[in-house]
């Protein structure tokens, strides 16, 4: 069976995708991945890897490796089509759920590794103070305890970090919390919301 014939994609559509491509750039992923979620994304009907593959110009191997690690990490899943033993894709649905998963895995694994990281160094600090007491070293204990205050406001920062995690990815339905609070805001009479970070400083 072959492919239905693909329109060509429209200046929008290829706005979208350069536009998630370079975002899941920046997060770390390979670019493809958010041009090929997006184009499913856009897409009103399931699209197969080779309809993926004109629509975007790339190659069969791209475009599978890239399908497999979207489906990998749950944002993407197979779509049966009556009739047509080929694998269609289309995208999850709850995109809000999709994000949370992706936060959960990638963000907290970094969390805990700089948590862990830091937790060592405290401890090589606090051998370093003792041996410089022992030693009767001043100038080296001062510096072995400026650099563990150091390490001590890098561990709130992390521990910081993790409750702003846990506060996303936490929440059932992230995607409702953001809209509402979005037309709260938007509400002529609504109060002034307080934030979760501090402002960056104006110049005035």
């Amino acid at each position: 069976m072959y492919d239905a014939p693909v329109p060509t994609p429209t200046r929008s559509e290829e706005l979208v995708a350069d536009a998630v491509g370079r975002i899941m750039a920046f997060w770390g992923f390979r670019k493809n991945l958010g041009r090929i979620w997006a184009a499913l994304y856009l897409s009103p009907e399931p699209l197969t890897s080779a309809q993926l593959c004109d629509d975007l110009r790339l190659s069969t191997g791209s475009v599978s490796m890239a399908l497999g690690e979207l489906k990998r990490w749950g944002a993407i899943r197979k779509h049966y089509v009556a009739g047509d033993r080929r694998d269609h894709w289309v995208v999850e649905e709850d995109i809000w759920a999709t994000v949370s998963r992706v936060m959960a895995q990638r963000e907290a694994r970094e969390l805990a590794q700089l948590s862990d990281a830091l937790t060592q160094a405290e401890r090589v600090l606090d051998t370093e103070v003792g041996d410089a007491i022992r030693d009767g070293d001043g100038t080296a204990q001062e510096r072995a305890a400026f650099r563990r205050r150091k390490v001590e406001e890098l561990e709130e920062l992390a521990a910081a970090g993790k409750d702003l995690l846990r506060l996303v990815t936490g929440h059932d339905d992230l995607g409702g919390l953001l809209r509402g609070s979005l037309q709260e805001t938007t509400r002529s009479d609504a109060p002034p919301r307080r934030t979760l970070m501090p402002r960056a400083p104006t110049d005035d």
